[in-house]
């Protein structure tokens, strides 16, 4: 028996999802207690719907409830409710999202920030409402198609995604089916992960995939955590020799791989390479070892520049410049006659045309830089000069750490093009 809508009662809405459909409901909770129908709604899953794990069907039919009965829930409090004990810590107001949620949940997540609800769990025995509805056959919902077109967008954006990867989606499909361990993952993320890991699951290659397994996603036959792409165990030292092709070194090669792809222990098969790698290992500098006490933090690009000569590498001088804010670096080769005051002007006029004149240069004591020619033209300029002790290199250590960065990827370069000759 429905009852009509009373703007002064409080509002319920249960939601629940079954493997072929979602169903809704909207109450009022009476004075005596008592819980009495309003509306409700049903609809049958898409046929790519009825491939979503079941913890996102269960917020599907949220969602779902949510737009059916818009007009009842906008602007005003009501209570939802869900059999669903993760999805209830998941869209409470206590625990919140994980960063690194589905994409689909955080996009339910941000459709349900425009009501004001409290969220609470029922047990499935008490929540015949709801779940009877999504288990009753119906037709496609026309309102609810837009929720189908932005899930294709979204098919679109992971696709796109997936072929930015080092090896192409194709690949890492055909080698997600052959892998034992990504196929179990994926059983598991189907069918419903387990609360706990029990003696009959392989529990040591499984467990880094039970600790995120409500962040999963499975797109075109590939395994996502997040954004990033899950790497069969086969396709995993091709990925590396390609991340490391350019020798950025370690913590470089880590804020790449995050981006992109992960598999367990990825970070230590990192650590591993970079510390076998003969070309890194001949150029690899010594640790420092007497602190040094900073520079004053930049606050803005251009405030301090820190310049300096390479000295005589590969043939030529280099002269190196390096903004302390942005770590934007410029490099220009001098010949070896034109490392004079004027060749120096030349070059910081044509990186001030550029950029614009900053504030501070830093130097050490070479004698383009003390020279009357220099000083006059930071004057005219009004840059201010610093100068850092003799004998100190340590105190430019902007420029100097950028010489060997810049020398150790020219002799990375050069040691590889070695090898394949």
């Amino acid at each position: 028996m429905l009852v009509h809508y009373a703007p002064h009662l409080p509002i319920i809405m249960a939601a629940d999802a079954s493997n072929d459909g979602v169903g809704a409901v909207i109450a009022h909770c009476m004075p005596d207690g008592q819980e009495l129908p309003i509306a409700h709604a049903l609809k049958t899953l898409f046929d790519t719907e009825k491939r979503y794990p079941q913890i996102q069907k269960e917020a599907l039919a949220l969602i779902f409830g949510i737009k059916k009965f818009h007009k009842y829930l906008w602007g005003r409090h009501f209570v939802l409710q869900m059999d669903h004990q993760l999805l209830v810590k998941m869209f409470g107001l206590k625990k919140g999202l994980p960063t690194t949620a589905a994409n689909r949940l955080q996009n339910y997540a941000i459709i349900l920030m425009a009501y004001s609800y409290d969220i609470e769990y029922v047990k499935t025995t008490a929540f015949g409402q709801a779940d009877g509805l999504s288990r009753l056959p119906s037709g496609d919902d026309k309102d609810f198609k837009e929720t189908a077109e932005i899930d294709a967008e979204l098919h679109q954006l992971f696709t796109k995604q997936l072929q930015q990867a080092p090896v192409c989606c194709v690949e890492i499909a055909e080698e997600t089916r052959k892998d034992n361990v990504l196929q179990k993952a994926l059983l598991l993320h189907k069918k419903g992960w387990p609360d706990h890991l029990s003696s009959g699951f392989d529990k040591k290659n499984l467990l880094p995939f039970f600790k995120v397994r409500h962040e999963l996603e499975f797109l075109n036959q590939c395994l996502l955590w997040g954004l990033r792409t899950v790497i069969p165990a086969t396709l995993q030292k091709k990925v590396l020799n390609q991340l490391h092709q350019t020798y950025p070194g370690q913590s470089a090669m880590k804020r790449m791989a995050r981006k992109f792809f992960w598999w367990p222990g990825l970070d230590k098969d990192i650590e591993e390479l970079v510390s076998n790698c003969d070309a890194c290992n001949q150029v690899r500098s010594d640790p420092t070892k007497v602190p040094l006490r900073p520079w004053p933090i930049a606050e803005r690009p251009w405030q301090r520049v820190h310049i300096d000569f390479t000295g005589l590498f590969l043939g030529s001088m280099w002269f190196i410049a390096i903004d302390a804010h942005s770590k934007w670096p410029e490099v220009y080769e001098m010949k070896l006659q034109k490392t004079h005051a004027a060749d120096v002007i030349v070059a910081l006029s044509d990186m001030f045309s550029h950029w614009g004149i900053c504030e501070d240069i830093v130097s050490d004591n070479g004698h383009q830089f003390i020279s009357d020619e220099f000083k006059r033209f930071c004057f005219d300029n009004g840059i201010k000069n610093t100068l850092t002790p003799p004998y100190h290199p340590q105190s430019n250590g902007q420029a100097e750490r950028f010489v060997q960065t810049f020398k150790n990827a020219l002799l990375k370069a050069q040691a590889e093009e070695g090898k394949k000759e």
